[in-house]
């Protein structure tokens, strides 16, 4: 039955008297030669493109070897500042087989400059002179050494045929005889120069670097797997070729010269990373002109779909309206006249919606504000306090005190910030709590000590911000303040049942059990009283919230203690 249902539907589209094949044979007339054009006008802009890539390596790594080759030119031009160097010309002068304490300044000041010349560029290894009728080098890195074969054919070399310039492992050495017959070497470090130069590539590419004049490759040690085939295939060739094969793959090169150092750097990249851009382009543009020949039956599916999607959405959102759902809408995605009646809707839906929640959410607000304005209340009277405090330290010349004020001070109001949410983490409003005891137990110091008890697994607990911090304050100012004893305030947390408990003691027994009578008639006074202000702000607060939690909770133990307790 489906398949016969798309038979038809097909059948309608291919129909040559339909507007639908029309378009498509339309459509096709017009795309396949310009297809044609394009991709072949992409090929040649693709070789262009090659051309240009191949050119700009060969361009950075030029530039980039310039700048190297004019940091080796100052090495090598360092040769003959070494030789003409004071202190080296003393040392050499001087040296014999007696060895004094003239003869070690001599040494030390010649082996300081050495070492001192080593950092003037990051491509040195190692500095050396040659101490004449000894067979001997003083080196920036080993200081006075024996020399060995490797070191003696290249100065028999040097002073056989005057080449400077010679291959030694991973290094490169320069020799250099002055005219005062002082002979010295620098050794360059082929895998720094690697280093730097592959830096600045983009890693489309790899090299090698080779002598210019002997053909033989520099660094061998620090060369890639790759590198050394490509060498090993050029080896024995005059000229460089265009591209080579490796194991199947084909790779250009391109040599970049550098005479004034006696090296080349020969550039490799595989052949297929180079065009790998350009064969992604072909096969896009092939891609897309396959999918423009389907767009015909696409605009056709279009069409059939282009009226009947939005009336079923329509016809949802009104079904919603009949189960009493206001807060569904309609998105505008379809046609400019679809939009208009989408629009409509969702401005129908919402003011009916605002309407049922307009008198619940203006209750909401006025319970937020009073909440709000009760918790506000609390910041300044604490700040007030903490500031006289201060004041009475920096008055009395107690720097330190001073400082560790305005540090817990810091810590305090680092956390307050997040105490304009409506709930906070118990594990916050213990930091609060401690921070402020902190504070005061700086102000009383022997006489004021504190104790936190709260059971473990409730950090995450949430509660209402600055609930403790106000009972404290009154165990403060109408206990510690009113008794010359030491005083202990303790603070207990537990979990029952679904609700946290809270109790807060002190031991300082200044309060009478006719206060604590006249406290409790204050907290159960609705207006805002003069004195107790803290503990009848936390009273409100609870019964806001929790209207039923019966607010705080007063008691004087048998042994005089004074307890404030409550539960949320």
């Amino acid at each position: 039955m489906y398949g016969e249902n798309f038979m038809k539907k097909l059948t309608a589209l291919l129909n040559p008297k339909s507007v639908t094949f029309r378009l498509f044979l339309w459509i096709f007339a017009l795309w396949l030669p310009f297809s044609v054009v394009v991709i072949g006008s992409l090929w040649v802009i693709s070789m262009k493109q090659l051309d240009n890539t191949i050119r700009n390596q060969k361009e950075n790594i030029s530039y980039f070897s310039a700048i190297v080759n004019d940091d080796l030119d100052r090495v090598t031009r360092l040769l003959y500042t070494l030789c003409g160097d004071a202190d080296v010309q003393n040392f050499v002068n001087q040296r014999d087989d007696t060895f004094d304490y003239q003869d070690y300044l001599a040494y030390y000041d010649a082996y300081s400059k050495l070492k001192d010349y080593r950092q003037t560029s990051m491509y040195i290894d190692d500095i050396f002179i040659l101490l004449p009728g000894t067979e001997e080098l003083l080196t920036a890195n080993y200081s006075i050494i024996s020399m060995d074969d490797t070191y003696q054919r290249m100065i028999d070399s040097y002073l056989e045929s005057k080449k400077s310039f010679f291959n030694n492992r991973d290094e490169m050495v320069y020799l250099l005889q002055g005219a005062n017959g002082i002979m010295c070497g620098i050794t360059v470090s082929v895998r720094h120069i690697k280093n730097t130069l592959r830096s600045y590539s983009d890693n489309s590419y790899d090299f090698y670097l080779v002598d210019s004049e002997s053909g033989e490759m520099l660094g061998e040690g620090s060369a890639s797997e790759l590198g050394k085939q490509i060498f090993q295939r050029m080896s024995g060739k005059s000229e460089l070729p265009e591209e080579t094969e490796i194991e199947g793959r084909t790779y250009l090169l391109e040599r970049v010269r550098t005479p004034n150092n006696h090296f080349d750097i020969i550039l490799y990249s595989e052949k297929d990373d180079i065009y790998r851009d350009v064969y992604y382009i072909q096969r896009v543009w092939i891609f897309l002109t396959v999918m423009a020949l389907l767009l015909p039956l696409v605009i056709a599916w279009l069409l059939r779909r282009m009226l009947s999607r939005p009336m079923n959405k329509l016809v949802t959102a009104m079904q919603k309206v009949e189960q009493e759902v206001y807060n569904y809408k309609l998105p505008e995605d379809e046609s400019q006249e679809f939009n208009y009646v989408f629009c409509q809707y969702n401005s129908m839906a919402a003011k009916v919606e605002n309407l049922i929640q307009e008198v619940y959410e203006k209750q909401l607000q006025v319970e937020q504000a009073k909440l709000k304005q009760l918790q506000a209340q609390i910041n300044p009277h604490f700040l007030f306090n903490s500031f006289y405090m201060g004041y009475r330290m920096a008055k009395s010349g107690d720097s330190e005190k001073v400082a560790q004020l305005c540090l817990y001070l810091g810590d305090y109001f680092k956390v307050l910030t997040y105490v304009s949410n409506d709930y906070i983490s118990l594990q916050e409003e213990m930091k609060f709590t401690e921070t402020y005891l902190l504070l005061n137990q700086m102000r009383f110091e022997e006489k004021l000590f504190y104790e936190i008890d709260q059971e473990e697994g409730l950090n995450q607990e949430m509660i209402p911000p600055l609930l403790l911090q106000p009972i404290i304050e009154n165990s403060i100012r109408h206990g510690v303040e009113k008794t010359s004893r030491a005083c202990r305030i303790q603070i207990t947390v537990v979990k029952k049942e679904e609700q946290l408990g809270f109790l807060v003691e002190d031991d300082c027994r200044a309060i009478t059990p006719e206060q604590m009578e006249r406290l409790k008639m204050t907290l159960d006074n609705p207006v805002c009283p003069n004195q107790s202000f803290g503990l009848w702000n936390i009273q409100q607060r609870l019964k806001a919230i929790h209207p039923q939690s019966g607010g705080l909770q007063l008691r004087i133990t048998d042994d005089g203690c004074f307890q404030v307790g409550f539960l949320i």
